[in-house]
């Protein structure tokens, strides 16, 4: 890099510290956040027009069609829970980089005090710490944690049949139609 700040021989890009990659890794992630909420939203839009369509074949007396629905009403829910989780996840992986860069900026305040680090050298073995400072950094380097809690998010995210769906599928019948059954009933038992 010259002088000027002009890039004449092809160095590479200017390293980026620690703190600014865990802001962008924090920026990114509350994208995807928000990517999530949108597509929860979304999943209840269509479950609301699941359940209505669902209703309406039932009074149209259509039960095949209306339990192919309520099961996409189970397998819409299903997904809103495992996004909701993912959420949550992610939220987790946020507010550790966030503790990330708390440390951080706690790391260059105290490499900037010779007092407190003459202080820290007096009490702690300085080989002890030194390895123990090589660690931090080659885990910092690695951010192999935020690639595993992304690898579980992603693990999490994948659907799974369940017996369970055909119990879920029946409660939502039952749900669906418990009205308009209540409806008939009372028809049926009012005086002429």
């Amino acid at each position: 890099m010259s002088v000027f700040g002009l890039n004449l021989f092809g160095d590479a890009k200017p390293k980026i510290s620690a703190e600014d990659q865990a802001k962008n890794w924090k920026r990114a992630l509350q994208k995807e956040i928000r990517g999530i909420d949108r597509g929860i939203s979304k999943l209840g839009a269509a479950e609301k027009g699941a359940i209505k369509e669902c209703k309406k074949l039932t009074k149209e007396g259509q039960p095949k069609a209306a339990k192919l629905l309520a099961r996409e009403v189970v397998n819409i829910r299903k997904a809103r829970d495992r996004m909701h989780a993912s959420k949550a996840q992610l939220n987790s992986v946020v507010m550790s980089l966030q503790m990330s860069i708390a440390n951080i900026k706690i790391q260059g305040c105290l490499s900037k005090s010779t007092e407190v680090m003459q202080a820290m050298g007096a009490l702690v073995k300085l080989p002890e710490l030194q390895a123990d400072m090589m660690t931090m950094a080659k885990e910092m380097e690695r951010a192999g944690l935020v690639d595993e809690i992304v690898q579980e998010t992603f693990e999490m995210a994948e659907p799974d049949i369940d017996i369970e769906v055909d119990e879920e599928v029946a409660k939502i019948m039952h749900e669906l139609t418990s009205d308009i059954f209540t409806k008939d009933a009372d028809v049926a038992t009012g005086a002429p």
